[in-house]
Formats: C-alpha cells, structure tokens, sequence
C-alpha cells in the first residue's frame, strides 16, 4: 500500500542503486574496461532486484487517485505505463550481460537516470506520512546537489574516454598534456606516455584512481570557474 515501510524501503534502495549504476558505468568504460568483461554478483543482485520491482510496480503497487486508494491491477499497470514503465523495461535489458559480455548492454541501466526525480518525490512523501517535513527549497536543492556532482562525474568520465578511445592515436591529449611530475608532453612525468615508435599513448601511467581524480579536477576547473581563459 501507499505510504507502508515496505514501499518506503523499497523506493530508498530503487533510488540507492540507480545512483550506484550512474557512477559506477560511466566510470568503468572509461577507467577500467579491462575489469569489465567479469560479471559483478552484486551488479547481477541489482538487477534482479530491478525485474522483480518492475513486476511489483506493474502489479502490486497501490496507488492513490482523487484521494482514495486503487488496488485494481489494471488500473496500476495502465498508471505505471504513465510513469515509467518503459524507462524501466529497457533498463532491465542490462541483465542480458550475464550473457552476453559486452558493455554496451550495461549502458541500458543508465536509462534510470530520468527516474531519479521521481523517486526523490516519493521518498519525500515518505518521509512527510512520517512527520518528517522536508521543505521545497530544501528538496530541490538537495536535486541541485546531486544532479551537479553527476554531471561533474560524467564530464569526468566523458574528458577520458576521448582520450582512451577516440584520441588513442593522437599525441596531444589532455592527458599526454598534463604533466604534474614535469618534463615534456608524453613523457614520463605526464599521465600518459607517447610511444613514437606505436604511434599511441598508454593511455595513463598512474594508477587509475589517479587518473580519475585529474580528470574530475579539469572537469571542475572547466565547468565551475573560468575555464582555460576563453
């Protein structure tokens, strides 16, 4: 029903694990897709976690109309159809990587990331049925918030993939460019090497937390202040 704990807890984990999949994804293909080809158990957990909640929102899930409860099963599935049923259908697709190991089918678990409002809608209304009020400007801060560092994340993400698959080749990257332990562009003392004799670069020469963190530093620098002066 409505407003009950199991509704609550349900919908606190549906939006704990879609944040999860919109960090963790992005943040694999670009810095560790040698990792990704093994299957995660707690990825396939959350998957199936996902099935069973698409057929308990398509089915089970009461809903509240002009005030007074519906519990028909038609009318939730014609209501959930309404209100992301589709979203969530091709989201689920991703537990084809069991499978069939190929990454792109985890992309599909990114489609949740337009659910996110939604859910924070619902936990709010929880939370009020429980006396605990959360104002507006408060709510939609907290939105700004979250929806910011994601962006931060996926910008991050985003600047090294360009770098690892689209300019694989290219001497000048921003990552053969930065060079916080000195000397020349591509040398040792950047995060990644050019090779002349290959004709590509080694994609980073640090350990790829590193990396990450230097990318989500020009992520900021670009985005929040004044950029590289243009």
């Amino acid at each position: 029903m409505p407003g009950s704990l199991f509704r609550f807890c349900f919908d606190l984990s549906s939006l704990a694990l879609i944040i999860y999949f919109c960090c963790l994804v992005p943040y694999n293909l670009a810095f560790r897709a040698e990792e990704v080809a093994h299957i995660v158990p707690f990825n396939i957990a959350a998957d199936m976690f996902f099935i069973v909640d698409l057929y308990l929102r398509s089915t089970f899930f009461a809903f509240t109309r002009n005030g007074s409860v519906c519990t028909d099963k038609k009318s939730i599935l014609q209501e959930y159809m309404k209100s992301g049923m589709v979203v969530d259908v091709l989201s689920c697709l991703s537990i084809l990587e069991v499978f069939v190991s190929i990454l792109p089918l985890r992309l599909f678990s990114l489609l949740r990331i337009v659910r996110i409002s939604s859910f924070i809608k619902k936990i709010h209304d929880h939370l009020a049925l429980r006396g605990i009020r959360i104002s507006l400007a408060t709510n939609l801060l907290g939105k700004i918030i979250l929806f910011y560092a994601l962006t931060k994340h996926w910008v991050a993400c985003m600047w090294f993939i360009i770098h690892r698959y689209v300019e694989w080749n290219v001497e000048n990257t921003w990552a053969t460019s930065d060079c916080p332990f000195g000397g020349e562009v591509g040398s040792e003392g950047c995060l990644a090497t050019w090779d002349n004799v290959l004709g590509e670069h080694n994609v980073c020469n640090q350990p790829m937390l590193d990396c990450y963190l230097r990318a989500l530093h020009f992520s900021l620098t670009t985005l929040s202040t004044v950029g590289y002066g243009e």
